[in-house]
C-alpha cells in the first residue's frame, strides 16, 4: 500500500476532483465496476496517482463514502419542510427514498461492511433534523410523550432502508406503485407512535 500524499490545498482538490469522479462512475457502471484502473482512465490520471492520492482503494472508498454520506445528508435536509413534525418526518423519509432511487450505488456503497449508516447519520445536521421533528412531535402531542426518540428514529430509519433495499432489488413487482407503498409503510410505522385514542 502506498502512503497517501500529505495534504495541502493542490493535493485536496485533486482528490475532491478524483472522488466526483468516482461517484459518477459508480452512478454510470456500478459499484462493483469501480477499481484503480477504471477511476484512473475515467480521470485521465496513472493507476499510482490514485494509489499516491489515497494510499490505495482503502482510502479511496472511505473518501468515496464520506462523499456519499454527504449526499445523502443534502438529499434528507432538502425535507426539512412541512407545517406539523409530522409532515417533516414524512418529507424526510421521501428525501431518502430519493436519494436510494438516484443514487442507488452511493446508497449501495454506505451499506457495505465498515460503512455504518447510522453512526455517520448521526454526525450529519439531517439527523439532527429528524430528531428534532421526532421531539417537537412529542411535545405537541402528536407522538407520546414517553417514546424514546432514538429508539423511534432507528426504527423508521431501518424500515425506510430495508423497503429500499427490496425496492432496488426488485423484490417488489414491477408493475406496482413504489412510492406509494414506501409511503403507505412509512405512514403506518408513524402512527405506531400515536398517542392512544380517548375512550369513547
Amino acid at each position: 500500500m502506498t502512503a497517501p500524499v500529505p495534504p495541502n490545498a493542490e493535493t485536496a482538490a485533486r482528490r475532491e476532483a478524483v472522488v466526483e469522479a468516482a461517484l459518477a462512475f459508480i452512478g454510470e457502471n456500478g459499484l462493483e465496476a469501480l477499481s484503480a484502473r477504471s477511476l484512473a482512465k475515467q480521470c485521465g490520471v496513472s493507476t499510482m496517482a490514485i494509489y499516491s492520492l489515497f494510499g490505495g482503494m482503502p482510502g479511496l472508498y472511505k473518501a468515496l463514502a464520506r462523499a456519499a454520506t454527504g449526499l445523502m445528508n443534502t438529499y434528507i435536509l432538502s425535507g426539512d419542510t412541512g407545517p406539523t413534525p409530522l409532515d417533516r418526518l414524512r418529507n424526510f423519509g421521501s428525501a431518502y427514498r430519493r436519494f436510494a432511487l438516484e443514487h442507488p450505488a452511493a446508497f449501495e456503497l454506505l451499506t457495505r461492511r465498515g460503512n455504518s449508516l447510522v453512526v455517520a447519520m448521526r454526525d450529519l445536521p439531517s439527523y439532527a433534523a429528524y430528531r428534532v421533528a421526532i421531539d417537537e412531535a412529542k411535545a405537541q402531542g402528536l407522538l407520546r410523550a414517553e417514546l424514546d426518540g432514538f429508539e423511534f428514529g432507528d426504527m423508521l430509519w431501518a424500515a425506510a432502508h430495508g423497503m429500499l433495499s427490496f425496492e432496488l432489488s426488485g423484490t417488489y413487482p414491477a408493475d406496482d406503485d413504489h412510492e406509494a407503498r414506501f409511503m403507505r409503510a412509512f405512514d403506518l410505522l408513524i402512527s405506531c407512535g400515536f398517542p392512544p385514542a380517548p375512550p369513547k
